[in-house]
């Protein structure tokens, strides 16, 4: 999955909504969910000539999507003959599609699945009945998506027990590191394999600092990622808001404040280094460009990262520009790695069973989920030798770009021409391999901490990007920020979270 950009899409919408509530209320199933039975009764057997049920599925997209009404045409006719489902595809952009959301969910409109996430919305569509609970339909009606995506990942993706979406297969965790220019590695003779600290990178940020001077050696994946997060998430469980942090590998569980950690000192120290020495990009923290675009100016040598399998080739593509990467953690997972995203059954859904059983086939189906993701075989899409896709001769723009990161079994799709061979199977061995956190399949619910979750928020993104990024002496700002959190509430949110773990311990 593209983190880093999920990443900054979900800072986007943050304010639509934040994490609810400490206690389960958020969470009770029976606050106005439709359920099978009210909405269809017991279907003991479908009669021949019954009309098809349309499944209308309404996500966000990236790119453009305007022949999704074809695509979704070609999807009907599986759907139709494997199940008598029809299917409209709702795409929308990442903004439109939380108003829209909305809406929709406040009013009647016709709506059946929807993307749901536990980083916006999702704990207020839960808190108003918006959402049906599935914990007991998907052994029926999904029993090959449960199979997929795993028992332990499906738990991690329960709000207080009780679940609401199916999350895509990809990958379920994480590596930080930096991606680097290959030629300028080459060119200098870098020893990737020398590199096993964050410090060690100051050596080779020093070596592009001397030899390469219209060359940034660090620059920020985006405006909303600091370079201290990329290596605090290294050593911490950041539990998805920075609010209270567990320390990877405790087995007490025991939720910390972050930024009265010594790592968070030193990560500080670390990184005004960097910065004092030349080394960071000096507008990072007012820049609207992202790493991508600067290395595709030939401006940026690197940037740290949290990575997955085939990350280099994923921003390869992305910049113009080949890249490495250089692994400085072991494969972690938190819940927020699979819990992200999932498709939820919205309450205005008229078939429950249905559409389930549609989501069941996007982890089943490769035709269906090739379409899905890829578009229309020979129009948005051919198949070179090795069976993996690209843009037709001459086409730049297809007319159908799909987040394929989003939904469904990524792991039966074509790759594309520029991803690693076996990537499928790299990522499903990448994930066996993943350490889980303490914290791992605990979605907190920080209703009663609302008032502290949004002053503390407001007291991070005064400090943070300053002191994350080395613009600002830590000494001067550090303890100030520190004493604003305190005044903002950080201890109650702390203490919250807190709760909810040794609950589940």
């Amino acid at each position: 999955m593209k983190k880093k950009l999920l990443t900054r899409l979900l800072c986007m919408v943050m304010a639509a909504g934040l994490l609810s509530g400490c206690g389960s209320k958020a969470a009770d199933s029976g606050q106005g969910e439709k359920t099978p039975s009210e909405n269809q009764g017991e279907e003991a057997s479908e009669p021949a000539d019954e009309e098809p049920y349309e499944v209308v599925m309404a996500y966000f997209a990236m790119g453009n999507y305007a022949d999704a009404e074809a695509v979704s045409q070609e999807m009907s006719k599986i759907t139709k003959e494997k199940i008598n489902v029809t299917v409209k595809l709702m795409p929308m952009d990442v903004v439109s599609f939380v108003e829209q959301m909305t809406l929709m969910l406040s009013g009647d409109e016709k709506l059946d699945t929807l993307l749901i996430s536990q980083n916006f919305n999702m704990s207020s569509q839960i808190a108003q009945g918006q959402l049906v609970d599935i914990t007991e339909l998907v052994e029926t009606w999904c029993p090959d998506a449960v199979e997929v995506i795993g028992a332990e990942n499906l738990e991690g993706c329960k709000v207080n027990g009780v679940l609401y979406g199916l999350p895509p297969t990809k990958e379920y965790g994480v590596e930080y590191g930096a991606v680097m220019r290959k030629d300028l590695v080459e060119k200098y003779n870098i020893d990737l394999d020398s590199i096993k600290t964050w410090e060690d990178l100051g050596d080779v940020f020093a070596v592009i600092k001397e030899n390469e001077p219209e060359v940034y050696p660090l620059v920020s994946f985006d405006s909303a990622t600091s370079i201290g997060e990329m290596i605090l998430g290294s050593d911490y469980d950041l539990l998805q808001d920075k609010m209270g942090v567990v320390k990877l590998g405790d087995q007490n569980k025991t939720v910390v404040n972050l930024f009265e950690t010594p790592e968070y000192e030193e990560t500080l120290k670390l990184v005004r280094e960097w910065y004092q020495s030349g080394y960071v990009y000096q507008d990072i923290t007012t820049t609207q460009e992202t790493g991508s675009s600067l290395m595709a100016a030939g401006k940026a040598f690197a940037w740290l990262a949290n990575m997955k399998p085939g990350y280099a080739e994923q921003e390869s593509k992305n910049s113009g520009v080949e890249l490495v990467q250089v692994n400085l953690s072991e494969p972690i997972a938190c819940t927020q790695d699979v819990a992200a995203l999932q498709m939820g059954i919205a309450r205005n859904c008229q078939n429950v069973e249905k559409t389930l059983a549609f989501l069941n086939l996007l982890y089943t189906d490769a035709d269906l989920m090739n379409l899905l993701t890829n578009g229309i075989e020979g129009q948005h899409y051919v198949l070179n030798d090795q069976g993996k896709a690209s843009l037709p001769e001459g086409v730049t723009d297809s007319g159908y770009v799909f987040n394929h990161w989003e939904i469904g079994n990524n792991f039966i799709t074509h790759l594309w021409d520029n991803d690693v061979d076996d990537l499928w199977t790299i990522t499903e061995e990448f994930n066996k391999s993943t350490k889980k956190s303490p914290a791992f399949g605990l979605s907190f619910d920080l209703n009663d901490v609302s008032t502290e979750v949004a002053a503390v928020n407001s007291t991070m993104s005064q400090y943070r990007m300053v002191l994350e990024n080395g613009t600002v002496e830590p000494e001067e700002v550090l303890a100030e920020f520190r004493d604003k959190l305190k005044a903002a509430g950080i201890d109650a949110i702390i203490a919250c979270k807190q709760q909810q773990m040794d609950a589940r311990k």
